[in-house]
């Protein structure tokens, strides 16, 4: 079996955009909320069926590894973080 990696961009703080782990995110389970409501929306996705609504201060879940949502311009993002798929 062999493992798939991809490259997303990131920030300096391994903060990505919900468009670039959008196509990554296949169920519900990975989204993880914050216990906060001050976060700015990114968007919705729609996952088992549900609406969920996404904010800035949540978190995404790929592969065990926990990535921070943020929302920002495109020049913000200036690294790359490269995780197993």
């Amino acid at each position: 079996m062999e493992n798939k990696s991809v490259t997303i961009k990131c920030s300096r703080y391994n903060e990505v955009s919900l468009e670039a782990v959008k196509p990554y995110i296949k169920n519900i389970s990975q989204i993880k909320k914050s216990p906060y409501a001050n976060g700015c929306f990114l968007g919705e996705l729609f996952l088992d069926g549900k609406k969920i609504r996404v904010y800035s201060d949540d978190e995404v879940v790929i592969n065990d590894v926990r990535i921070p949502l943020s929302l920002a311009e495109e020049s913000y993002y200036d690294r790359y973080l490269t995780i197993n798929i």
